[in-house]
């Protein structure tokens, strides 16, 4: 039961590190087909939401891993209480407030427990390494999208810098009225024009 439980929190922790990668590539590419995105939110804030998720689920299994070897006499928390501990602990991996070694070394600990090879040990706490790295990565690039949204004039010119970064076109308009509409309209059309010779 304890091997099918950590088992499957790593498949899910995997499947949420890959879509965590694989969003931003696939609506990327949407874009470029031309297809509409039916969702406002930022496509940072949706990655950030998979590697939370894979970091809670890495988070619960070496808890969870913890909860059943502990001893007899030692006190430790329910496996239901475990799950919320787990939320706490993967919100502190985003704000650089965890000790990483420990949760490392428990997640290998906890492998070999299992009866899991050198070899997928070692992937393991590369795996969970790479997660403790990345989540604050993207908890400091949401917090500064989020001070960005608080100064429109820093915001414009950080679009301006990544628009130049990913070479596209971004085009300003100083008055809305039926003449910038049609110019709009005319490189819209324009721009899907060559989508379609390059296709």
């Amino acid at each position: 039961m304890t091997e099918s439980v950590i088992c499957f929190c790593l498949c899910v922790s995997l499947a949420m590190s890959a879509m965590a990668l694989l969003f931003p590539i696939i609506r990327r590419w949407r874009r470029r087909q031309g297809a509409s995105v039916h969702f406002r939110l930022d496509t940072l804030w949706i990655s950030s939401l998979f590697v939370l998720l894979a970091t809670w689920a890495m988070r619960f299994a070496v808890g969870y891993h913890q909860i059943v070897t502990a001893e007899a006499d030692v006190s430790t928390l329910a496996w239901y209480e475990e799950i919320l501990n787990s939320i706490v602990h993967a919100l502190q991996t985003f704000s650089m407030d965890e000790d990483y070694t420990d949760y490392i070394a428990a997640g290998r600990t906890m492998m070999e427990d299992i009866g899991a090879k050198e070899l997928v040990v070692n992937l393991v706490g590369f795996y969970t390494a790479a997660l403790n790295t990345v989540a604050p990565i993207l908890g400091g690039a949401v917090l500064f999208n989020i001070l960005l949204s608080f100064a429109p004039r820093v915001k414009l010119w950080w679009h301006r810098f990544c628009i130049v970064f990913l070479f596209e076109r971004q085009y300003y308009f100083s008055e809305l009225n039926e003449r910038a509409l049609a110019l709009a309209q005319s490189l819209c059309d324009k721009t899907q024009y060559q989508k379609g010779v390059e296709k």
